[in-house]
């Protein structure tokens, strides 16, 4: 939830987690836990900079933050695109059309990629903002997302480890990997496109 105060460029970000404060036009918080509210926080606003020009109180609520243990459902994703869609309503959007999903989906793909260093498909941006079954095609400038249909019959299951991972930390696994030549995994890679 996002509540806009007084005139002021003070930010106030709540979670179960943690609490950040900053002012609106300084820096974005790069590490903790809100990273990734505050870098949504930040680019939303360079997209809308007159929410920027009052107080602002963003509240983040979850479920799943009651447990303490990264499960690695695409909380990061959810939070960066919740907080992007909370400043485009508070600038009078209307979330449901089309091309500001798409808008939405910009900003926030941006900034989660920023927090993560430029690593991660944005796949799991794409499911948070466009909801349901999507088919994600990763592009040079911005990814392809096509909405499917989940059959009637299909049935979902799903399967925790136990172990968080982080997305960066298994990308950069994966590249400095030693075994087999890049070729082999580049050549996997652009098959399994």
């Amino acid at each position: 939830a996002l509540e806009l105060g007084a005139p002021g460029t003070k930010v106030r970000i709540n979670s179960a987690v943690a609490s950040a404060e900053f002012c609106a036009t300084a820096p974005a918080i790069e590490t903790g836990p809100l990273r990734f509210a505050c870098a949504a926080f930040r680019s939303a606003v360079s997209a809308f900079p007159q929410i920027a020009q009052r107080n602002a109180v963003i509240t983040i609520a979850s479920h799943l933050e009651e447990q303490h243990t990264k499960i690695g459902l695409g909380s990061s994703a959810a939070v960066t695109a919740g907080v992007v869609a909370a400043v485009f309503a508070a600038a009078g959007q209307n979330l449901t059309a089309g091309s500001c999903r798409d808008r939405l989906f910009s900003v926030a793909l941006d900034a989660h990629r920023h927090v993560q260093g430029k690593l991660g498909s944005g796949a799991d941006v794409a499911a948070t903002v466009y909801g349901g079954l999507v088919l994600f095609r990763p592009c040079q400038a911005m990814p392809q997302i096509t909405r499917l249909r989940l059959p009637s019959h299909a049935c979902l299951l799903a399967a925790w480890t136990g172990e968080p991972a982080s997305t960066p930390e298994l990308v950069q696994r994966y590249r400095s990997a030693q075994n087999g030549s890049a070729a082999k995994r580049a050549a996997f890679v652009r098959a399994t496109r």
